[in-house]
This record gives C-alpha cells, structure tokens and sequence, in this order.
C-alpha cells in the first residue's frame, strides 16, 4: 500500500515537473507577441529629432579670490617662508602667490565645461541646456 502510493505521488509529480516547462512557454510565446502588436516603436520619433541634439563645449576664464590667510599662519606661508621657495610642494599654494598675506588675491582660473543641448528655434539659434554647462 505505502509503495502504491509513493509509486503514484512520484508519477504525478514527475508528470507535472514535465508538461510544466511547455505549457509556459506557450503562454510567454503568445503574451509576447502581443506585447509586440500593442507598443508602438519609437524609432520614427527618434530619427526626427536626433538631428536637433547637439554637444556643447565652453572654455573660459573668471577670476576666483584667494581665502585671506589668519596672521598666526602668515610665518609658514608668508613670501619669505621655506614653504613658498623654489622647488616647495607648496610653491602653487594661494598663500604663497601673494593672496594670502591681506591682497586682494584675485587670480584668472580657467574653466571647462561639457553638456549636451536640443535646438529649439534653429532660425533664431536657440538651444535649451541645463544651467551646469553654461
């Protein structure tokens, strides 16, 4: 009786772990060929407005304030100091160009910037971008 129904249960089961595997493959088959019917493409839209996305590249220079250094610091990075003499690594320090001793410590600083862009108005060259690239 207890090989009987082992017997069964093991049939029943192997039967189920096999027909399983074929009947959801059907099903996916047919729910993804109608997934195919029902999205519209966008490649049409894609290839209308590709042409109007552009890269843009700025260059430039601003001038940056160097920090006012405190007083208790100016005997280490003063002009005078070891640390501002030729060969120091802190030679290209700001303390020691000048705008950390009480100057103005203005310095050009060139600028970069990379980004991307969709022309809105090609006749009057307007182009739309976040405010970072510019």
């Amino acid at each position: 009786m207890k090989k009987t129904t082992l017997a069964m249960s093991a049939l029943a089961l192997s039967l189920g772990l096999a027909l399983s595997p074929l009947s959801a493959t059907a099903a996916e088959t047919s729910s993804s060929a109608m997934t195919a019917q029902q999205m519209p493409s966008l490649a049409p839209m894609l290839e209308k407005v590709m042409p109007s996305v552009v890269s843009i590249n700025v260059e430039g220079s601003t001038t940056v304030n160097t920090p006012r250094m405190p007083r208790n610091f100016q005997q280490f990075f003063g002009d005078d100091s070891p640390f501002c003499q030729d060969g120091s690594p802190f030679q290209n320090s700001p303390f020691c160009q000048g705008g950390g001793n009480g100057g103005n410590g203005g310095q050009q600083q060139k600028f970069m910037a990379l980004g991307s862009g969709v022309i809105i108005d090609a006749a009057k060259g307007y182009v739309v971008t976040n405010n970072h690239v510019v």
